[in-house]
């Protein structure tokens, strides 16, 4: 949401909204917290190689121990290789659900932390490359087409070509939805290139960004050599890929990711569909030809719920078209929350429920000592996978609900002297239009009539101030919750609140089992002997 036309800033006033750009987006900020919790780790975890193991007469380290800090001394002692597969296989015979672990020894949780320690080493590298190189190959596409192709564009608002195509590119993978341009992205509705550039880059910065950074790790651990010199990288990857959410907030197991690309397969293609029939006799489609009318459906519908573009303004758009949008982008943020907090190692713990625990033999669970205790039988719901979801999306409508709503109705209040004046474009749809859209952090907006800029340029100081605390509630919405593995530091005692919550996931299992055996319509076991 611009208050204003970017091509009246000054440059240097461009250049500093291009690195907060940079800076404000969520994988951005994850690199700090991956740095943290690496410094964190070196620390605790710097000396348990040498507690561990028996020191090697080179400083060359095989697998897990690459994480110890070289030295210089001239050990006397040969240690053994450390047994990567074999420690897998350890792991996985104490794994609980979402990569929790449980009975692991002392020995075996610091294995595992020096493990977790490499992995988070790797994504402290790769991370970054991969937000580097992105935004690099934008440049690389988008400026050079700016200078041979649409200078004529930028020089008529005052741009340079190069700086443009430099500033598009960063905005559409940061999903801040900004452009030099007064129209936005409607100079470009007939260029294929940038329009299918811009989407993909607001893909790879956004929705598509787990399931991507996945399928380059997936391909990098096929590509790389067999043999010991790529022995460490292919360990870690390989646990990186088994377990990603015990080190990286948007990294998800298998499974949610290619849920992943389901959800971005439907929503795309049902948005896509309903662009066409929703604007069938749209005066303002109908002047172009069909593949580009396909072009631009493509483009608004990849970027709508994000990046916040648009090649056809929106006040254009049929009005059905348009409460589709706002629906959109109010749930624009959730399919990668959920993934988050579905993944979450400590999820029961975050939502105050427990899932069931496999034990061995329900004998071992009837002939508990403590069946006739009045605590054993307190009921508790199914705690499957569809009722944690179920609890994650109330948590989270009940969260998100509310507050858009307040900020429009405050809105309308301050506003009511415009609305009067101009009942079209202050109506009560475009004022909860833009507040949804501030809340989501998407920035598309039914516009002016003779302003380019956005909507909340007309506000007033309180209007605008409430938009920007809808902006600031909104952006935390994607944040994960505190008790979460992926961002916590390392415990003093390892494994501490993994083994808890193992304990208390196997005494449900014990009630479960209780009451399962019970006969029906009996309240405790001493009512059947009357």
């Amino acid at each position: 949401l611009n208050t204003l036309n970017l091509s009246t800033l000054n440059t240097c006033q461009q250049v500093v909204l291009y690195f907060l750009t940079i800076l404000g987006n969520p994988f951005s900020v994850s690199v700090f917290v991956l740095y943290i919790r690496k410094r964190a780790f070196h620390k605790k975890f710097r000396d348990i190689n040498d507690a561990t193991w028996a020191p090697t007469p080179d400083s060359t380290h095989v697998g897990v121990e690459g994480a110890q800090m070289r030295t210089t001394e001239t050990p006397t002692y040969k240690k053994p290789p450390f047994a990567f597969r074999k420690f897998l296989s350890v792991l996985k015979s104490s794994l609980g659900r979402n990569s929790q672990f449980h009975d692991l020894s002392r020995e075996d949780w610091n294995k595992l932390g020096s493990i977790e320690y490499k992995a988070l080493k790797m994504l402290l590298c790769l991370v970054p490359g991969y937000l580097i190189f992105s935004q690099l190959l934008g440049i690389f596409i988008l400026a050079p087409y700016m200078v041979f192709n649409k200078s004529d564009v930028a020089l008529s608002n005052g741009v340079s070509p190069l700086w443009l195509g430099t500033f598009l590119s960063s905005s559409a993978f940061n999903n801040c939805g900004l452009s030099l341009l007064d129209l936005n992205m409607v100079p470009f509705s007939t260029s294929f290139l940038v329009l299918v550039s811009s989407s993909v880059l607001a893909l790879a910065g956004n929705l598509a960004f787990p399931i991507v950074f996945r399928g380059l790790l997936w391909s990098a651990l096929k590509v790389l050599p067999a043999d010991n010199h790529f022995q460490d990288w292919r360990e870690t990857i390989t646990f990186i890929l088994k377990y990603p959410r015990r080190l990286y907030i948007y990294l998800f197991p298998s499974l949610h990711t290619w849920i992943l690309v389901v959800i971005l397969v439907l929503i795309n293609g049902l948005e896509g569909i309903a662009f066409h029939f929703l604007n069938k006799k749209n005066p303002t489609l109908d002047t172009l030809p069909p593949h580009i009318q396909f072009l631009d459906a493509y483009f608004q519908t990849v970027v709508t719920r994000t990046a916040g573009f648009d090649v056809i303004p929106i006040s254009f758009l049929r009005i059905g078209m348009q409460a589709l949008y706002l629906a959109m982008m109010f749930v624009s943020a959730y399919p990668v929350v959920f993934a988050m907090r579905s993944s979450n190692v400590y999820e029961e713990r975050s939502l105050g429920i427990y899932a069931n625990e496999l034990l061995p033999e329900k004998s071992e669970m009837f002939s508990s000592p403590n069946y006739g205790d009045e605590d054993t039988f307190l009921p508790h719901a199914p705690r499957t996978r569809a009722y944690y979801l179920q609890q994650e999306i109330r948590k989270q409508l009940g969260h998100d609900l509310w507050f858009p709503m307040a900020t429009a109705i405050l809105i309308l209040w301050i506003e009511t002297g415009s609305l009067d004046r101009d009942p079209t474009t202050f109506s009560a749809f475009n004022i909860l239009f833009e507040s949804v859209s501030a809340y989501a952090g998407v920035g598309l907006s039914t516009g002016l009539q003779d302003q380019a800029y956005s909507l909340c340029g007309e506000f007033h100081i309180a209007s605008k101030l409430i938009l920007c605390l809808a902006m600031l509630r909104g952006r935390h919405r994607g944040l994960p919750v505190a008790i979460d593995q992926a961002v916590q530091l390392p415990q003093d005692i390892p494994g501490e609140m993994e083994q808890q919550d193992h304990e208390i996931r196997t005494r449900f299992s014990l009630v479960d089992a209780a009451l399962e055996s019970r006969p029906p319509f009996s309240t405790r076991p001493s009512d059947q002997i009357k």
